[in-house]
């Protein structure tokens, strides 16, 4: 239980839990710190209706060329890894670009 802004949560509320892993699949590790930073971030956003100010550090692609590098330091960065983080860079582009588009229609 931690306190965030002037309540009390319960660590990872009302955030799915991730599924299981196989062998060929890999996951993107995050450390402590930057975990409960996006936690803050998500229940600002939903719960508390506000905003977050941008742009954020770590960035997307700061925490992607990490993964990539941790990868590399454990002998499984491949092709599939570098193919797997360019598909989340520009997932959170074109995600961006459609968020950022709906708040401005929305507070025009």
């Amino acid at each position: 239980m931690r306190k965030v802004g002037d309540r009390k949560v319960t660590e990872g509320e009302g955030i799915p839990s991730a599924p299981a892993l196989s062998a060929e699949q890999s996951s993107i590790v995050l450390h402590s710190t930057l975990k409960r930073q996006l936690i803050d971030d998500w229940e600002f956003v939903t719960k508390d209706h506000k905003l977050v100010p941008l742009p954020r550090e770590p960035s997307v692609s700061a925490v992607l060329s990490t993964w990539l590098l941790s990868n590399s330091r454990r002998g499984i960065a491949d092709k599939a890894c570098k193919e797997i983080a360019e598909g989340l860079r520009e997932y959170f582009d074109k995600a961006c670009k459609e968020i950022a588009e709906g708040l401005r229609e929305y507070f025009d």
